[in-house]
């Protein structure tokens, strides 16, 4: 009927009356139906995913039977999600004739800025270069083992939650959420790390923090940390994804997930890792930060466009990709050195200015845009 529909509307440019339907349709019981057309196609979907449901539970049975497939059954079972999840299609067409609806949007967009997802990085000349990160991009960071890839990625989601009031999504690998809280927490109270980690604070200290928990709780958002992804794979991004709908996703990192698939090497793996994480961000209209492991030359010389580690698809997918550096000249003086190593979206910084240098304090997290000013308060406290 679908296609008779369409081949009619194709040749005579109108749909056909009921009463043709009717004449070559016959048998087809038609149900006048006063409810919305939005809620048939809801009860329609919830059919279609009801019937794929039950076909993927038969199918599942037999490899229960199967002790060769016991050791990957989690898998299985988030292939099985993945399918349903992307059942029912959500791709839109869009044509270029539809430009009056895009200056309106624009023009919204003008009148009130929330309305567009943009959300800063924080680093002053890459966010004038690259606009933000929008839904759909896929972000790396770069740099060698040991000097704050991760502690970046953390920055960046916590920066998008508090100043931007974004969910935050962060799928661990490496370290655990407690680790994790401990380096957020110190984010914005700026206390000593250490002394939190050991349990050292003053108990003035204890005091503020806990008067400004109580600023964080009446949030909208909030930041979610997954770290039980012992042989975590594409698939399970696409579904805490799918499950928590975060504006933006952080993978810590790419080389410790596990690919789907068995490669006799490990770039071919990143291969379908990285071009899986660019389709999720797509599809679930996520921003996607991947932190990435440099090779080893780039303890000495920093992150390049040709150092990448495993596979040069870490940086080929990448709408933008930021690289790091530090010397011990940098980190004695807190310091880190950050590059604009690519930006789908237009230029790259040049020349002496390709990269932007930051604050950079582990020691109580504080981190910032270097812009030569002298920054009134680091601090996110904001207690009455």
């Amino acid at each position: 009927m679908l296609e008779w529909l369409a081949a009619f509307e194709r040749k005579n440019g109108q749909s056909p009356s009921q009463q043709l339907f009717r004449e070559r349709w016959p048998d087809f019981r038609m149900e006048p139906t006063s409810d919305t057309l939005g809620s048939l196609i809801d009860a329609f979907f919830a059919r279609v995913k009801r019937r794929h449901f039950a076909a993927k539970i038969s199918e599942l049975a037999h490899y229960e039977q199967d002790p060769s497939q016991w050791g990957r059954l989690d898998e299985i079972m988030l292939d099985a999600a993945r399918d349903l999840a992307s059942l029912v299609p959500t791709g839109s067409t869009h044509r270029f004739s539809d430009m009056p609806a895009r200056i309106d949007a624009y023009e919204a967009e003008v009148a009130d800025p929330t309305i567009a997802k943009r959300y800063k990085m924080g680093i002053d000349p890459f966010d004038d270069l690259t606009g933000g990160m929008r839904p759909g991009n896929l972000i790396t960071i770069a740099g060698p083992s040991g000097k704050g890839k991760s502690l970046m990625a953390q920055w960046q989601l916590m920066s998008c939650f508090s100043d931007q009031d974004a969910l935050g999504l962060m799928c661990a690998l490496e370290m655990t959420a407690p680790e994790i809280l401990e380096r957020l927490d110190t984010m914005v109270t700026h206390f000593s790390h250490k002394l939190l980690s050991q349990r050292q604070l003053a108990d003035d200290q204890v005091e503020l923090w806990r008067r400004l928990a109580h600023q964080f709780t009446s949030m909208r958002n909030d930041i979610v940390i997954k770290d039980d992804l012992l042989g975590c794979t594409t698939d399970r991004v696409f579904a805490e994804i799918t499950r928590l709908k975060p504006d933006i996703c952080v993978v810590d990192y790419v080389q410790l997930m596990r690919s789907r698939q068995g490669y006799a090497s490990q770039w071919q793996g990143l291969v379908d890792m990285t071009n899986d994480l660019k389709q999720i961000a797509v599809a679930t209209d996520s921003v996607v930060i991947m932190v990435s492991q440099d090779g080893r030359d780039s303890f000495q010389n920093g992150s390049s466009e040709t150092n990448m580690g495993g596979s040069i698809s870490v940086y080929q997918v990448a709408d933008i990709y930021i690289g790091m550096h530090q010397d011990e000249a940098m980190y004695d003086a807190g310091r880190m050195e950050v590059r604009l190593l690519k930006n789908r979206r237009g230029a790259k910084m040049n020349g002496s200015g390709k990269s932007a240098n930051l604050i950079w304090k582990p020691s109580t997290m504080t981190f910032r845009y270097d812009d030569g000013r002298e920054s009134q308060s680091d601090n996110f406290l904001r207690v009455a």
